[in-house]
């Protein structure tokens, strides 16, 4: 589900409600370093990738990232 007015989803649209109560944020829990760094990569890949008309857009999915499995899955 797209956020109305916008050319792709958001964090709200997965979660419209504020998680805190549910949730530690980052300082409280701390990152794993692998998980944000992986991310990166790959924004920065698909930034690359539209800048010079390469390859599939994942423009409008969701692209998970299981870190404990290492799979990746795309949701329309």
């Amino acid at each position: 589900m797209l956020a109305k007015g916008r050319d792709g989803g958001c964090y709200r649209c997965l979660y419209p409600e504020p998680t805190a109560e549910r949730a530690p944020n980052c300082t409280e829990a701390g990152v794993l370093g692998v998980r944000p760094g992986t991310i990166g990569l790959l924004q920065v890949t698909a930034t690359i990738k539209l800048i010079l008309g390469l390859g599939m857009s994942l423009s409008g999915y969701l692209l998970q990232f299981n870190v404990l499995d290492m799979r990746f899955n795309a949701c329309a």
